[in-house]
């Protein structure tokens, strides 16, 4: 349908000012400063740079992940109580590892779930996920491999192996190998030599068709690696390019542009907070790191918040889905990270991802799927002045919108009253739970006073406890009673005389009496039956 909205002001300049507000969310965990999402900063900006706080409005996330990483203080004050012990592997209960063994893993955990809303610490992006932790590390110093740096691989891999068989749908890799020969990636303990790549992206290849091969739909979360170049260096990162549901993540700054130590591409690949991140650290301590190992974990949080909102709206999504929802969500956010040489990379938005999911809507004042303006995008059409001898100094606003309504529907209730009564209930859509009658049909017309011409104290009928619609007007100078059930005159007052031409509005006592006053002075006290009851006389009103 098409709408045409033609707008004249004399003297007048009118500006209008569109806006919608999210509602927000926050947990009360302690160590986290105040938010706000308009100006990321402090030790929680990367929350509000991908506008967390809006999301978790909408969902706060129970959804599992399973993070493969090198060691974790399970004891920790802020984790222990959302890990998956039964589903997890390779953790070190007695705890034996130094404290730097355990702080990487620990703080990608926390980003992704430290416990939400528990009044301690702080808050994960999802509140209560299962986390399920992997530890590669558990075969580091074992004697049946050639070198720390093979040992790790086949762990990793191992471990990734692991996650799938217990059912994980969400794996965060904020791991790999970048190639020696890169400058930067040559200062790092990650080095690799070109066939050590080869050799992981065959492992890693390898259990992805595995993966597949048992319908097992997995979004495998990846980190983009941190020597300044294109994924094509690092490993798994570089995977991206060929298999449809892994997902790399570059860092971005407080600022939104790229971390200078960041890799990236322009393929399959999202950018979050990576530098000075805020999380959980080993001993319950809690501590800044940077990378684009930091930055993988918020987006296997916002894809669990994804998972989890689905499932409460009863859509079952895919691995490809959901990485879809991710990428076309941090595009509708509309902020980017642009590389070395203009590659522009999409940044993450928590809540646009999950408005996605919500139920389509229509004249909400939000342009929705083919829609070209909704609601309030009409006060932002641009207005020309008419310089005319009829409109000197006026405004036109002329805007011609076509609506979408392709997603509209009218919701089924889930019971039903006697007509003229309606109830609301307390959902997120505020739509009532209650329906009128099924059609727009008048229910009944009363002849006798079909003539009204405009009552005088209002359209609105008064209805009394008794059920009976009380009416009155100046043609006839007349109250009328009539039955709410069949429209029927139960009686009038007076029989044969008349108010006035200037009525108030009657009152109805507690017990049925109703009282008004006209304009002949006269103020009348009328019982049930329609019968005066009294009449009290002032001056009539000049």
């Amino acid at each position: 349908m098409k709408y045409k909205i033609t707008l004249l002001v004399p003297f007048i300049f009118i500006v209008f000012v569109s806006s919608i507000t999210a509602a927000i969310l926050l947990p009360n965990d302690p160590l986290f400063d105040s938010w706000n999402e308009s100006i990321p900063e402090g030790n929680n900006w990367g929350q509000e740079f991908i506008r967390l706080a809006s999301a978790w409005s909408l969902e706060t996330g129970t959804y599992p992940i399973a993070v493969v990483d090198g060691g974790f203080n399970i004891a920790h004050e802020d984790l222990k109580g959302n890990i998956d012990f039964y589903n997890s592997d390779q953790l070190d209960f007695l705890e034996n590892k130094k404290q730097d063994d355990n702080a990487h893993g620990t703080h990608v955990a926390g980003i992704i779930g430290a416990n939400g809303n528990s009044g301690i610490g702080i808050a994960g992006i999802e509140w209560k996920p299962n986390l399920r932790l992997y530890n590669y590390t558990f075969a580091s110093s074992a004697s049946i491999f050639n070198s720390k740096r093979n040992s790790n691989s086949l762990s990793i891999v191992s471990m990734i192996r692991s996650a799938i068989d217990k059912g994980a749908k969400v794996i965060n890799l904020s791991a790999g190998y970048c190639l020696e020969t890169n400058e930067e990636c040559a200062k790092t303990p990650n080095k690799a030599r070109a066939e050590d790549l080869d050799i992981f992206d065959h492992f890693f290849k390898a259990i992805y068709k595995l993966a597949k091969e048992r319908n097992r739909d997995i979004l495998f979360i990846v980190a983009a690696g941190n020597n300044s170049d294109k994924i094509e260096t690092v490993s798994p990162a570089r995977t991206t390019l060929e298999l449809e549901s892994v997902l790399a993540v570059a860092n971005i700054k407080i600022d939104g542009s790229l971390s200078s130590s960041s890799n990236y591409s322009a393929t399959n690949t999202v950018a979050a907070p990576g530098t000075n991140i805020y999380s959980t650290l080993p001993n319950n301590q809690y501590g800044y790191m940077s990378g684009t190992s930091v930055a993988a974990p918020f987006v296997s949080g916002l894809a669990g918040l994804i998972w989890s909102r689905a499932e409460e709206l009863g859509k079952t999504l895919t691995a490809a889905e959901v990485k879809d929802l991710i990428v076309q969500g941090a595009k509708k956010g509309g902020k980017y990270a642009e590389g070395p040489d203009g590659v522009k990379i999409p940044i993450i938005n928590a809540y646009e991802s999950l408005k996605l999911l919500e139920p389509a809507s229509c004249g909400d004042g939000i342009i929705n799927g083919t829609e070209q303006c909704d609601g309030s995008e009409l006060g932002e059409a641009t207005c020309n002045s008419i310089m005319g001898e009829s409109f000197v100094g006026s405004l036109s606003c002329n805007s011609s919108c076509n609506y979408d309504t392709s997603g509209c529907y009218v919701p089924e209730p889930s019971s039903s009253v006697s007509w003229g009564a309606f109830g609301g209930n307390a959902s997120r859509n505020g739509q009532s739970e209650y329906i009128g009658p099924q059609n727009n049909a008048i229910k009944w017309q009363n002849s006798e006073v079909s003539n009204w011409q405009m009552p005088f104290f209002g359209i609105v009928p008064l209805v009394g406890k008794d059920n009976t619609v009380y009416l009155a007007n100046q043609n006839q100078g007349k109250l009328f009673g009539l039955n709410a059930t069949t429209g029927a005159t139960e009686w009038s007052f007076p029989s044969n005389d008349s108010l006035g031409t200037a009525l108030s509005l009657p009152a109805i006592s507690s017990d049925g009496n109703i009282y008004i006053g006209s304009d002949t002075g006269n103020f009348y006290a009328i019982n049930t039956n329609g019968t005066e009851k009294w009449r009290y006389t002032i001056n009539p009103l000049q």
